[in-house]
């Protein structure tokens, strides 16, 4: 009986806690791997460090004007889908713990009723 009242004061209580926990481990989790703050810091640099050192004409330095803007388009591009996929990871897995937040009050209800429907059955 002892065993049964730890398991349920732990299910409510430290289980709970932990569930949370996990959830906002996931999430920074998902931020390092992403690195959504270098990202940011980041947004506005060029692809791969390419850049077109200016020459001494107009025309080079247009041409160059003109790669290095490019470069930063393709870096912005490329930084903003990252942060993008980021985002949704997270949305999803913030979205999955509430639901198991909500749910796990009501799993071990479950388990009893699945066992009194198999005898009833």
């Amino acid at each position: 009986m002892l065993l049964v009242l730890e398991c349920i004061l732990w299910w409510y209580g430290a289980g709970w806690q932990q569930i949370m926990q996990n959830v906002t481990l996931k999430i920074r989790s998902v931020s390092r791997v992403f690195s959504v703050s270098i990202l940011v810091k980041t947004l506005f640099a060029p692809w791969r460090r390419i850049t077109a050192p200016p020459g001494a004409s107009l025309d080079a330095k247009m041409q160059a004007l003109r790669d290095n803007l490019i470069g930063r388009f393709i870096g912005f591009t490329v930084r903003v889908s990252v942060l993008i996929s980021a985002a949704i990871i997270t949305l999803i897995i913030a979205a999955g713990g509430a639901l198991l937040c909500v749910i796990w009050p009501v799993i071990p209800m479950l388990a009893l009723a699945c066992c009194i429907w198999g005898i009833v059955q």
